[in-house]
This record gives structure tokens, C-alpha cells and sequence, in this order.
């Protein structure tokens, strides 16, 4: 939570920064499940999927949703969705669920 209002304030680079390096915390240990995000696109798209790899210029997401605009409904997406790092605005990280 802190680090989504630290985020915000330092703005869209910053907030790049501190979710990249939240995820690279997470992954340290290999059995804690894989986070699920919201990848913000400059599109105006949005989507929301298991982050299941990255690489320096690529985001690998699984069981994904395609969010293309307000009151429109999302869209499952089969396969994986490969997102290029330039075409992200910000990532939002969700908690989560204990095992």
C-alpha cells in the first residue's frame, strides 16, 4: 500500500522504479506464488494477468484480461500476452492471496 502512494507522488518513472523493484523482491523466493498485475498501457489499454516472466524489454503475463476503455467489458485474452516495456505507462501490483 505504502508503496503504491509512494508511486503515485514520485510519478510515472518513479512508479515504474518502485514496481519493478517490488517484483524483483517477490521473486527471490521461487515457491511464493506469482503476483498479479495491472499493466497500464499508454494506449489507454490496460492488462491484467499473472506476471509470469520479464525480461529488460519484455513482461510475460498468463490468464490475462484485455481492459480496452471505461464500461466496456474485459476481454480474456488465450495464451500468453507479451507486452513491450516501452508501450507501459505504470504497473500496478495486487496482493497476493496466503498459502
Amino acid at each position: 500500500m505504502f508503496a503504491a502512494l509512494l508511486a503515485f507522488v514520485i510519478g510515472a518513472a518513479g512508479a515504474g522504479a518502485v514496481a519493478w523493484a517490488l517484483l524483483e523482491r517477490r521473486r527471490a523466493d521461487p515457491l511464493e506464488p506469482r503476483p498479479r498485475v495491472l499493466v497500464n498501457l499508454k494506449t489507454d489499454k490496460a492488462v491484467d494477468g499473472v506476471l509470469w516472466e520479464r525480461s529488460p524489454s519484455l513482461l510475460v503475463l498468463k490468464d490475462a484480461r484485455l481492459f480496452e476503455g471505461p464500461g466496456r467489458e474485459p476481454i480474456h485474452v488465450d495464451g500468453d500476452v507479451l507486452i513491450e516495456r516501452g508501450n507501459v505507462d505504470f504497473v500496478q501490483v495486487f496482493p497476493t492471496p496466503e498459502v
